[in-house]
């Protein structure tokens, strides 16, 4: 069993490594579930719905990282995303479309760095394949 350390972690957005400015990565995968009740059963069952995928992202402000996500956000259009859990070319990697939901260029503080964290919305498919 080969286990990875969470700071070889990879991710790129449009083509471009943006991971030398993060320090946290946060991906999160869900399936809806329909419930059914049937009367004379004691028992709930579940049926399997759609998929859907949100990746949360936090680090130190940066003007690079700023403009790369601000124009992903500004867009209004999905941008493309790969991350690598263990490391570029290594390991696993999840390929996808994403919009930039949210975004916070900061806090600014006079006891730490500038802050700076975004969200992403997964749209369509997540392609999982050796990396």
């Amino acid at each position: 069993m080969a286990f990875g350390h969470g700071l070889n972690a990879d991710f790129y957005m449009s083509t471009t490594a943006i991971t030398g400015y993060l320090s946290e990565l946060d991906p999160g995968f869900e399936r809806e579930m329909a419930e059914m009740a049937h009367l004379g059963e004691s028992w709930k069952s579940s049926l399997p719905g759609l998929r859907v995928g949100s990746f949360s992202a936090s680090g130190d402000y940066d003007s690079t990282l700023d403009t790369i996500v601000w124009t992903a956000f500004d867009a209004s259009t999905h941008t493309a995303c790969i991350y690598y859990p263990e490391g570029s070319g290594t390991g696993i990697e999840f390929t996808f479309n994403a919009f930039v939901s949210s975004l916070k260029p900061g806090p600014a503080s006079t006891g730490d760095a500038i802050k700076y964290s975004f969200d992403l919305v997964i749209s369509g498919t997540v392609t999982r394949s050796s990396a």
